[in-house]
């Protein structure tokens, strides 16, 4: 895999990005690889580009695909203007979309977007904006704020959380002191992918850190699948663990149920949220196989 550092801009925000190239042929336009699609993948919650964007990056580059991974502003070498919102960063992947579409070495290309857990909302939201994906991977998404969270806190939980936040705004709202936060108090994790953190995601420099209160408040607001109706004629594929804890079955179930355009639904069976998602996995390893083939079928002539 050749991969090239590359930069662009998010209202006016320095975004620092990766594009990856299969070892064959150097150039991203020549021989056979040429019919292959780019493929952006986004981050999660809190994600980095070198984390799964380059996972799938070194999986997809195998298969011919090149790829594009690319830092939120405030993460990684990106402007460090503080953790963005789920609007902000929805409009960072826009505006990488407008990115690649005139880049030299990808201009000629069609775009096939994925969106790895909150990233898959992000892309839906982002698709709003620069519409040109020409297919849709979401993998172990949530598309509404609101109703994840009272699912996995229960309606008891969801109502307190809601309570502190409410008391916190009102606070920082008399002082004009707003807090930071700790990420995972928002975003309560289960025990599985709590090891996964701990003992994976940590050890990615740059990886964790508060947030400001402000971006637990932005989230109340994301709800991308709430219309859908942008997407009628973008194929998508869901796939999701059968038993992820963190973003429940359920989400991939209403995603599928409202989705407007052609749209397959793939399980994982018996897989959590994170636990399998290694370079070697087998799980991760069928899952691209998977994915070669759906966007060989979804996108041929």
């Amino acid at each position: 895999m050749i991969e090239q550092t590359v930069g662009f801009y998010s209202d006016g925000a320095y975004l620092d990005g990766t594009l990856y190239f299969p070892a064959r042929p150097v150039s991203a336009l020549d021989g056979a690889d040429s019919r292959k699609p780019l493929v952006l993948t986004c981050s999660g919650f809190l994600g980095l580009k070198d984390i799964h964007p380059a996972r799938f990056a070194r999986s997809l580059s195998r298969r011919g695909y090149p790829c594009f991974g690319f830092d939120y502003r405030g993460f990684g070498k990106s402007d460090p203007l503080g953790t963005a919102s789920p609007q902000q960063q929805a409009l960072d992947i826009a505006d990488a979309l407008s990115y690649l579409s005139e880049h030299p070495d990808t201009r000629n290309r069609q775009i096939v977007t994925i969106g790895w857990g909150m990233g898959a909302g992000l892309l839906i939201d982002a698709l709003r904006i620069t519409p040109i994906s020409s297919a849709l991977i979401t993998i172990n998404g949530f598309y509404n704020w609101a109703r994840l969270q009272e699912k996995v806190r229960g309606a008891d939980g969801w109502a307190a959380y809601k309570s502190w936040l409410f008391k916190e705004r009102a606070r920082a709202a008399e002082s004009g002191n707003s807090p930071q936060i700790e990420p995972f108090f928002m975003y309560p994790l289960d025990s599985q992918t709590q090891v996964y953190v701990d003992d994976v995601l940590y050890r990615f420099p740059g990886f964790g850190g508060k947030v400001p209160l402000g971006f637990a408040t932005s989230m109340m607001l994301f709800a991308p699948d709430d219309n859908l109706s942008h997407l009628k004629n973008v194929p998508v594929l869901i796939v999701h663990g059968a038993q992820n804890e963190l973003h429940p079955p359920s989400e991939a179930q209403h995603l599928y149920d409202a989705y407007p355009g052609p749209k397959t639904l793939h399980w994982l069976p018996d897989a959590g949220h994170t636990e399998w998602m290694f370079d070697d996995h087998p799980r991760f390893e069928a899952l691209a196989g998977q994915i070669d083939e759906w966007i060989a079928t979804c996108l041929q002539p």
